[in-house]
């Protein structure tokens, strides 16, 4: 059922998830598109067929099933189209791909190993182990975070720059981690587990500068900035660029 796989690509391209319920749902209608406007506008295929190449007049479509590239998508087998297309790109698709990693991950973890952790941990659990967490916690990170060159807890752009954070967007937050540590996500167990360093605020003695990283250290250059409205405005500038 397209309705199974359609959370599990939400995970891997948000956009195209959209793209995917918008079709659908139908909510094309209320705005007076028919099917085949809506594909085109969410550059969908209008056929059983796609193509995975960026030169797309250079290489063959693929069908999704037999006799693809002369059926055309309709109300009536919206779906079926949607669950093939998704099996292509999450499951058949890479099945190929999946095999090479499952041969390499077990030249390096035994398998027995492999399938112990496959049977005592979830996906959900084994990716945070893995990856770390995509939430990120404020309070956490500011209580794992060290100050040098003259900068304390109390010192007034640090204060500024914990406020901006608190203030900011799920995806701004992560932009910023990034920025500055090199990943948008947290170490499992959270800020403490950082490598190599905690996340470190380094007071830098100039006012006309924009914030900087070095993501090898964990670190941001922060410069004393004379007023909040000032340090938000590049930082987010900085994070953005």
């Amino acid at each position: 059922d397209a309705q199974d796989l359609l959370p599990l690509l939400e995970s891997v391209d948000k956009t195209l998830h959209t793209k995917l319920k918008y079709i659908l749902d139908g909510s094309y209608r209320q705005l007076g598109d028919s099917l085949e406007d809506a594909l085109e506008q969410c550059n969908l295929p209008k056929v059983f067929a796609v193509n995975e190449s960026h030169c797309p007049e250079l290489v063959q479509s693929i069908e999704l099933k037999t006799g693809g590239e002369q059926l055309a998508v309709t109300e009536q087998n919206k779906e079926d189209f949607v669950l093939l297309f998704l099996d292509r790109l999450l499951i058949s698709g890479i099945s190929r791909q999946v095999e090479c990693f499952r041969r390499g991950l077990l030249r390096v973890v035994p398998d027995q190993i492999v399938q112990r952790i496959a049977e005592l941990m979830s996906v959900k659990e084994i990716e945070l182990m893995v990856c770390g967490s995509e939430e990120i916690d404020v309070e956490d990170w500011e209580k794992h975070t060290q100050y040098e060159n003259g900068y304390t807890p109390e010192s007034p752009p640090v204060r500024w720059f914990w406020e901006v954070i608190s203030s900011m967007t799920v995806e701004q937050r992560a932009a910023l981690l990034s920025f500055a540590t090199g990943s948008s996500q947290v170490p499992s167990g959270g800020f403490r587990f950082l490598q190599p360093e905690l996340f470190t605020i380094q007071r830098v003695a100039v006012t006309d500068r924009y914030p900087e990283a070095h993501t090898c250290a964990n670190t941001i250059d922060l410069p004393i900035y004379s007023s909040r409205e000032e340090l938000e405005r590049r930082l987010h500038f900085a994070i953005r660029e």
